[in-house]
């Protein structure tokens, strides 16, 4: 499957948010919650001077994946995803792969990320990627 990345268009909002909501379908407890969190965090990230991107594959006309990094104290890589359809073939890794390059580019440094631990695959393409688990999170509801 060929794809191409490119940073986002702000027009391309809705379809984001349709990727986001169709990868963390199996993988969330509150998606609607989550979705509403992504669209607010990702207002914030675009009207800041932060350094960092938000990344689209795009196959066609159709945005396939993304994937976003910013530098606070120290960059931070995701979210990350991929529509079910298109996931196992290279995207997230391309998108990954990208984001790391860019970020190399933009000065280097240390960069982490958060993912979830029943998520296998992701967990399995970040070790590959060379990434390594430096703690753990704990959450509960109030």
């Amino acid at each position: 499957m060929k794809f191409a990345i490119r940073s986002f268009k702000m027009e391309e909002l809705d379809e984001i948010l349709r990727v986001y909501e169709s990868g963390f379908r199996e993988i969330t407890r509150n998606l609607k919650k989550d979705v509403e969190n992504f669209r607010n965090e990702l207002s914030q990230a675009i009207s800041s001077d932060l350094p960092g991107n938000l990344l689209v594959a795009v196959s066609g006309d159709k945005i396939i994946g993304f994937a976003s990094y910013v530098k606070k104290d120290h960059w931070h890589f995701g979210p990350i995803a991929v529509h079910p359809s298109k996931q196992r073939q290279d995207v997230g890794k391309s998108l990954l792969e990208e984001c790391i390059r860019r970020m190399k580019s933009e000065g280097g440094g240390r960069v982490t990320l958060i993912v979830q631990k029943k998520n296998k695959e992701a967990l399995s393409l970040y070790e590959k990627m060379g990434f390594r688990i430096t703690s753990h999170v704990m959450e509960r509801e109030l």
